[in-house]
């Protein structure tokens, strides 16, 4: 088999692929008891010093039943099709279709068909070297799977943002950790609506001062204040350089 488009060379005693023209290593020929070994196609791989004994080989596997069953060449063969996890799976949706999401449609199709041509030459497409995306470039880039649509800016499928969810999380809620939180300070102005929440167990500061307020007498009425950042917090979310309302978006802190 050609190692670059995937195709089976039938005949043992080409050095070039019929196909893609690419210079063949080596050809394989079965010898008895399904052994398979490696050709030489080149004088320079002759004396390359690498002699395997076909006797000795055989003699070993002969003795030993475990190693035997081992080197058995029906233990290497594909008998299922690899496919990746659910979260990397490629989109069902037509409109982002994607190299390889293609080539696993046109193999299953061929299946169903019972087509055994057509589903050699779609399997040989997918683990060839030619392929032109891969499982790294498909995740990836701009173009990515989570860049193009699970963040993507234009489509109605999720938020306009680049920060990475959390299962645990709402999604209303967005984490924030506390070294940030402590350095967020939000103005406030206490009125008698307010007065009790704040003198009981909410932290507030005198305008450009660090020291909190540990006496909830010194807290007044129609001044502003400000307090850190807390749970439940409505805070607004955008990402730059994202200039629209739409791309300002509402959540509740968690610290």
């Amino acid at each position: 088999m050609c190692s670059s488009c995937g195709i089976n060379v039938t005949n043992h005693d080409e050095t070039k692929c019929p196909q893609c023209k690419a210079k063949l290593f080596c050809s394989y020929s079965v010898t008895r008891d399904g052994l398979v070994l490696r050709k030489p196609t080149s004088k320079s791989s002759q004396e390359s010093g690498i002699k395997i004994s076909l006797d000795k080989i055989c003699s070993a596997l002969e003795k030993n039943s475990k190693l035997y069953d081992k080197s058995n060449i029906t233990n290497y063969i594909i008998k299922y099709i690899l496919i990746p996890p659910i979260q990397t799976c490629s989109p069902e949706d037509p409109e982002y279709m994607s190299d390889l999401s293609t080539k696993y449609t046109q193999l299953v199709n061929y299946a169903k068909k019972g087509e055994v041509h057509n589903i050699y030459h779609a399997y040989s497409k997918i683990v060839g070297t030619k392929r032109t995306e891969g499982m790294a470039k498909f995740l990836s880039g701009k173009n990515g799977i989570f860049r193009d649509i699970m963040l993507g800016k234009r489509t109605e499928r999720s938020a306009c943002s680049v920060i990475t969810g959390d299962p645990c999380l709402d999604y209303n809620t967005i984490y924030i950790p506390k070294y940030i939180s402590d350095n967020i300070r939000i103005p406030i102005c206490i009125h008698k609506h307010n007065l009790k929440s704040f003198s009981n167990h909410k932290i507030i500061f005198i305008s450009n001062n660090k020291v909190p307020i540990d006496n909830p007498n010194l807290i007044f009425v129609n001044q502003t204040y400000e307090k850190l950042l807390l749970d439940d917090d409505k805070v607004l979310i955008n990402r730059q350089p994202s200039l629209t309302k739409t791309s300002v978006l509402g959540f509740k802190a968690k610290i």
